[in-house]
């Protein structure tokens, strides 16, 4: 277990499967994806969005996600 993959983990919902090296895909939850286009790397906590939504750390998902699900609201 990685240093950040059980933050990562609780917050998005789901187990992730990362490499030896930390780095795993999964959908972006700020659009519609048809394919896994948010790359996580759990050993240093910071991620991208490669469809342009985003990237930074896991402090700056949750609070994006924050926003993101109020607007809906």
């Amino acid at each position: 277990m990685f240093k950040y993959q059980r933050q990562f983990e609780d917050f998005l919902g789901q187990a992730l499967r990362p490499n030896s090296k930390g780095q795993t895909y999964t959908f972006c939850p700020f659009h519609d994806d048809r394919r896994q286009s948010l790359s996580i790397n759990v050993a240093s906590g910071l991620w991208k969005c490669h469809a342009g939504c985003g990237q930074g750390n896991i402090n700056i998902l949750k609070n994006r996600m924050r926003r993101h699900i109020r607007r809906y609201l």
